[in-house]
């Protein structure tokens, strides 16, 4: 499903930003 595949690499994405400054 390439939907669910891009959708997980946009939300890590947008996560990996807010874990780092945590």
């Amino acid at each position: 499903m390439r939907i669910f595949y891009v959708a997980g690499l946009m939300a890590a994405t947008m996560l990996t930003p807010a874990v780092a400054s945590a």
